[in-house]
Parts: C-alpha cells; structure tokens; sequence
C-alpha cells in the first residue's frame, strides 16, 4: 500500500530492510531531509495524517483552496474510520476466522455494504471522491477494488463499479496493485490455518 502510494506521488521507496534502518532512514526517502522529532512522529503517529502530509509535502493529491481541501480530508477520514476498518472485520470473520459466526459476518458486511452505498451516492455526481482524483480516491480505492474477499458485492452500485473501473485504469493504479508482488494463492484450507494462526 505505502508502495504504491509513494509510486505515486513519483518517489522511489527503498529496499526492504530491517526496524532499524528503517527508523534511521523513513522521513529520509520521503523529502531528502532530516526532520526534526516533531516531524519524524507526525509521519509516523497516525495514517490519516501520514497521507495528509505525503500530499502535502509533495504539492500533489491535495488541493489547495480550503473548501476543497476540507472535502479531500473528509473523505480520507471516511475511509480511515468507516471502510478500512468495517471491511478489515468483515475479512477476518468472513475468511479468517476459525469458526464461523453468521451475526459478526453479517453484521460486517452489511456495514461495509451500507458505507459503499454512502460512496454510491456521492459518486453520483462527480468522477472521483472530493471532485478532482485526490489522496482520498487512492486511500478508499485499494479496500473497495477487493469487496469480493470480504463477502460483498458492487455489482448494483452502478457509481461505485464505475470508479472503481476507472481507477484500474489508471497506469498508476495498475502498477501500484502489483507492488509488492502477490505471493502464490492459498488454498481455503491454508487460508483458514493461517486465519486461527494470527487469531490465536
């Protein structure tokens, strides 16, 4: 994910190395600069607000004039505290979890569900999310473009389906799916034992 948002916004990530280079290097790659503490943990605290600043410090994804900007932060924020993380329970009780549970599943999915709708209606009007493609498009994109593993389907959500087509085709997009490369697929038994695996 942070490969392809990086890809992106056209800096080239580093080799995979290990905790402590990475801490030494993080915000290195990113502006070329050393930052100060303060910098370093804004970075890192939070992920809404290492998108904001990627955005930002690179002049890209984010608009400037306020009211557009405020529009861009509110749809990154819907996905950060709505689709990423109601889908991410709907994938570990719809895939992972070692016994099924029809009310959490239910439940999850029709919550992803209802906010796909919420992104339905908004795109109703307009080509990507706050008007102009925008950190909020490449945050919310990865999570709906994969509704099938969590159990819910787009297919009568004609605006939705649309966006979602018209960011697969973007050369970035297509390419940013692609990093890191996909490791082989597991079978539904493997699945399901790597599933009681990170739930034990």
């Amino acid at each position: 994910m942070i490969h392809q948002k990086l890809r992106k916004l056209r800096i080239v990530p580093s080799e995979v190395c290990n905790d402590e280079i990475f801490l030494r290097r993080a915000y290195l790659d990113v502006a070329g600069v050393l930052p100060t503490a303060d910098e370093f943990w804004r970075f890192m605290r939070k992920a809404p607000e290492a998108e904001t600043y990627l955005a930002e410090k690179t002049n890209r994804f984010m608009p400037q004039p306020m009211d557009k900007r405020y529009l861009v932060i509110q749809w990154l924020m819907f996905q950060m505290g709505g689709v990423g993380p109601m889908q991410g329970q709907a994938h570990v009780f719809f895939r992972y979890a070692p016994e099924k549970n029809s009310y959490a599943i239910d439940r999850y999915q029709r919550e992803v569900r209802r906010l796909y709708e919420v992104l339905d209606t908004c795109l109703a009007d307009r080509e990507f999310l706050a008007g102009e493609y925008s950190i909020a498009d490449i945050a919310t994109w990865p999570w709906v473009r994969i509704h099938k593993w969590a159990g819910v389907e787009i297919a009568e959500l004609a605006n939705v389906s649309r966006w979602c087509a018209t960011l697969e085709e973007r050369p970035a997009c297509a390419k940013g799916i692609t990093i890191p490369p996909r490791p082989e697929r597991r079978s539904e038994k493997e699945t399901r034992k790597l599933g009681e695996k990170i739930l034990a």
